[in-house]
């Protein structure tokens, strides 16, 4: 799992959306500092327009040389790929899974 400084950031703000006490939230986090790898990209990317923090994903992936981009996000899934990093939804990244 690959995250950056601006995914841990928007996570925060998303969680504050649904009321989730910063407590809770700061704890969570911590748990994906603590099981992910954290990156930080150099460079910015526009390939998403209708969602800045798309390119942030994208961003990310490209910084720690994901395999794969796992999102329910339209914007993201519409591309289906980018610069060689597959992107699947949650669901059919767990049927690769197997049983």
């Amino acid at each position: 799992m690959l995250v950056s400084p601006a995914i841990m950031r928007e996570m925060a703000k998303v969680l504050r959306r649904f009321e989730w006490q910063e407590p809770e939230i700061l704890r969570n986090l911590k748990l994906v500092a603590k099981v992910a790898q954290i990156f930080a990209p150099t460079m910015t990317l526009a390939a998403v327009s209708d969602d800045e923090m798309d390119n942030r994903i994208l961003e990310c992936a490209l910084a720690g040389k994901a395999d794969l981009v796992v999102s329910g996000d339209r914007h993201l899934l519409r591309l289906k790929s980018y610069e060689g990093i597959g992107i699947v939804r949650p669901a059919d990244f767990h049927r690769t899974l197997g049983p």
